[in-house]
């Protein structure tokens, strides 16, 4: 990514396929942000979802294993 490019991510405990509380304000405002044209990416944990259900989206979500550890999210932001 270039240095005066920008991107948000969300990263949270809860997505798509859970219903309500956190899932549900990830998803509208991920939604939301898109709508304005805003770069936006989900990362959220892999807990048994197929690429296939998330293929309604229009923006990127990317899966982490569970259990994740701060060190490991540092690692994926450099890698991103």
């Amino acid at each position: 990514m270039a240095s005066d490019e920008r991107r948000l991510v969300l990263l949270t405990h809860e997505f798509h396929p859970f219903h309500g509380g956190v899932a549900t304000y990830c998803r509208e405002l991920a939604h939301a942000l898109h709508r304005r044209g805003e770069p936006v990416e989900v990362w959220a944990p892999g807990a048994g979802v197929s690429p296939r259900d998330e293929a309604f989206f229009p923006f990127p979500v990317r899966r982490l294993p569970a259990g994740g550890r701060q060190a490991r999210v540092e690692q994926l932001l450099g890698d991103a």
